[in-house]
């Protein structure tokens, strides 16, 4: 078990990262088939499709909270 708790940061980062890239090259070759062919109803319905997806992921995001770095002066 120690062996594997050792080596599962590194696997999952490297899972992470070809799941990354093989998701950019799906959401680009959507987007240029759907520029390329507008005839093609599908490409087009795929794209609106992934962009639901990305916008409802980005709304569900914590947003960083942002800590002053200078006091605000009082007036």
């Amino acid at each position: 078990m120690a062996e594997q708790k050792g080596k599962a940061p590194s696997q999952n980062k490297e899972i992470r990262a070809k799941l990354q890239e093989i998701y950019d090259f799906l959401v680009d070759f959507t987007a240029i088939n759907a520029y390329a062919y507008p005839d093609k109803k599908q490409y087009a319905d795929l794209r609106d499709h992934l962009n639901a997806i990305r916008s409802r992921y980005q709304k569900r995001k914590p947003s960083k909270k942002i800590t002053p770095t200078q006091p605000e002066e009082a007036k």
